[in-house]
């Protein structure tokens, strides 16, 4: 049991301290949603409600999966102690320095932890293509799958007024546009991605050099305590 504890507390720490696991997590759960939802799919290949019906599939689980990454995560607040006044200008630097990274901080996981799974979500739904080309079926039909193809495509009833072999073509350049849209999402992603750990090791790298000019003004009978006093941590 004590282990089981310790790797669900680890775990809950990892996912709640780290956007980037939280979310290629939900990224598989949303895409599991989606396989569900496909084999329930179906068009009702109406003019009037066609698109009607593509919407919330578009719309609920995105704003639902954000707000609850939002809520989980939530914004962190970091306390400053104003007890010392008599403060050096270096000192109030940087004190408004991190006040400013802090924000900024702040912003970055809020976009990360609510904007991310929005766009995978977006990503997942225009990848399988089958909800905009319903959504864009403005002729009345019925939804099948197309000859020697995984297409599924609303197949007009009515052929004389509705010629099926341009609606299959201009059915097929939907698809394709659909894929098109859902890899430039994904192409997104991966920017974000990549800007994320720029900006990361650029923070830790600050964080060393700002802790070693911490040490480096330190005099150096404090600067001795303190190398004693890390000894005598680790030593424990």
């Amino acid at each position: 049991m004590p282990i089981e504890a310790n790797l669900i507390g680890r775990l809950k720490d990892e996912l709640g301290d780290n956007p980037v696991v939280s979310n290629v997590v939900l990224a598989f759960l949303l895409a599991g949603v989606e396989k569900m939802l496909e084999v329930e799919f179906t068009c009702p290949c109406d003019p009037e409600w066609s698109t009607w019906s593509v919407v919330p599939f578009f719309v609920i689980p995105a704003v639902t999966a954000s707000l609850l990454m939002l809520l989980i995560h939530g914004v962190s607040k970091k306390k400053t102690n104003n007890k010392n006044t008599h403060e050096n200008n270096k000192e109030k630097e940087s004190k408004i320095k991190n006040k400013i990274q802090n924000i900024i901080k702040n912003i970055v996981k809020i976009f990360l932890f609510s904007g991310l799974p929005l766009i995978v979500w977006m990503a997942l739904m225009l990848l399988n293509g089958d909800y905009y080309v319903c959504g864009y079926s403005d002729w009345p039909g019925r939804f099948v799958t197309a000859d020697k193809s995984s297409l599924k495509w609303c197949e007009p009833t009515n052929t004389t007024s509705y010629p099926s072999g341009e609606l299959l073509t201009h059915s097929y350049k939907l698809y394709i546009w659909s894929q098109w849209y859902g890899n430039v999402m994904v192409g997104v992603l991966l920017f974000f991605l990549i800007v994320y750990i720029i900006c990361k090791t650029m923070s830790k790298c600050c964080k060393k050099n700002n802790k070693e000019e911490a040490v480096a003004a330190m005099p150096l009978q404090d600067r001795k305590q303190d190398k004693a006093q890390q000894t005598c941590e680790c030593s424990v």
